[in-house]
């Protein structure tokens, strides 16, 4: 209950909710078999700036999974930002050289805060 409070947006975890009690319960929910449930609080917290969360969200992306698709844009999404965070994992799974004309925009933003920060 108390991780439910504090992870919903504007409540005890503030404006867009705690990014930690959104791990956790996104963890609670993987492991209770609850996939798509543990995606969304994985998301909600990948977008408060969990790098692990970013991580989660590329392996299952990656993957699919059972009521998950396997969707290598959202998935490549999800790593680059991790990387562009400075995950260190993230940062050895982007195949380097990148070519940017080739990529989304997104992606040319994630890799250009990389080179910005010296990490390619």
């Amino acid at each position: 209950e108390v991780f439910l409070q504090s992870a919903l947006p504007r409540s005890f975890g503030g404006e867009t909710g705690d990014s930690l009690a959104q791990w956790f319960l996104a963890e609670l929910s993987f492991k209770s078999g609850k996939l798509r449930e543990a995606v969304r609080w994985w998301k909600r917290s990948a977008e408060n700036g969990d790098m692990d969360a970013m991580m989660r969200l590329f392996e299952v992306f990656s993957a699919g999974a059972a009521g998950i698709p396997q969707e290598d844009m959202r998935g490549r999404h999800w790593l680059l930002a991790a990387a562009a965070s400075g995950h260190q994992d993230a940062l050895s799974k982007v195949a380097w050289p990148v070519n940017l004309t080739d990529r989304p925009r997104v992606e040319r933003h994630w890799i250009a805060r990389m080179q910005e920060r010296g990490w390619v």
